[in-house]
């Protein structure tokens, strides 16, 4: 570690010790801050540019596709699947990407399809919770990237999902940014300030974001701690494979300025403020394992 990595990490130590102390003391004064402060951050934010995380054009897209279809199929021990299912596909680039490398059932769980649809992907339209139409036991692998923050009842959801798995099967799971973190409200193409959901009621966002002529975001308010807590707390034919997170750490300034505000979201741990994207695999034990 360089002497300026070093110090960087002691200065961002110091700042998290003293917001975990000052959240730790803070009495409850406000749930909010003031519209005033919002017109404040706006003068001060506007400028940054506010753009989404991903490049969502089709070349971006693309790109995007090949580089995860590797992360996936080493998380598959580098087996091709032969059904494949996606949760939140998007664009469906990435599946196309299984059918390329020979997948031969390809599907997609969405609210809608993709404007440039692929015949040869089986689409399932509707939420996670409506896969009457999907089989149990009949998946071999099963993934989700960055839309289960968007689904109302996740952990349902997640359930769902391991019940269509066959045993041995696996579920690459990827749910980011969650709720309470700083990029949790998904607010950033509009006003890119992080915790904004946090700081200020949700009609000044909705009125900023009509003002600007962007779409208003929907994410689930569920904080990071009840993910983790299912992690531990798995179904008795799953196993956990890896579980990592990202920690945000460096927001901790922000936290300490404003710690009263941040304790009065009641049920909401010192921790749910900065796991940002949460990535794990599960994997549905065979039917020999689960009977034993």
């Amino acid at each position: 570690m360089s002497l300026r990595t070093k110090a960087a990490y002691i200065k961002n130590k110091l700042f998290y010790n003293y917001a975990q102390l000052c959240f730790k003391t803070a009495s409850i004064q406000r749930y909010f801050l003031s519209k005033t402060d919002f017109e404040k951050f706006v003068a001060k934010y506007k400028n940054v540019e506010a753009s989404a995380n991903w490049d969502y054009s089709d070349a971006g897209q693309e790109t995007l596709a090949q580089e995860r279809i590797k992360l996936l199929l080493a998380h598959n021990d580098n087996k091709i699947p032969a059904t494949v299912c996606e949760i939140g596909p998007g664009s469906g680039m990435l599946l196309k990407q299984f059918l390329n490398a020979g997948s031969t059932n390809v599907l997609g769980v969405d609210i809608q399809k993709p404007a440039n649809l692929d015949e040869r992907i089986t689409y399932h339209l509707g939420g996670v919770h409506e896969l009457d139409a999907l089989p149990d036991n009949s998946v071999d692998f099963m993934y989700s990237i960055d839309a289960f923050e968007h689904i109302p009842n996740p952990i349902e959801g997640i359930n769902t999902c391991l019940q269509k798995l066959k045993p041995g099967g696996k579920f690459y799971l990827q749910i980011g940014p969650t709720y309470y973190s700083p990029w949790g409200f998904h607010f950033y193409h509009i006003l890119r300030v992080p915790y904004i959901h946090i700081l200020f009621p949700e009609e000044y966002l909705e009125t900023y974001a009509k003002q600007q002529n962007k779409q208003f975001p929907w994410t689930n308010r569920v904080p990071a701690s009840t993910y983790m807590q299912y992690f531990n707390h798995l179904p008795a034919n799953v196993q956990l494979l890896s579980l990592t997170y990202d920690y945000m750490w460096f927001f901790t300034r922000m936290l300490g300025k404003y710690a009263d505000v941040f304790k009065a979201k009641k049920g909401v741990q010192f921790d749910d403020y900065f796991i940002g994207a949460i990535f794990s695999v599960l994997q549905k034990s065979s039917t020999e394992e689960y009977l034993r």
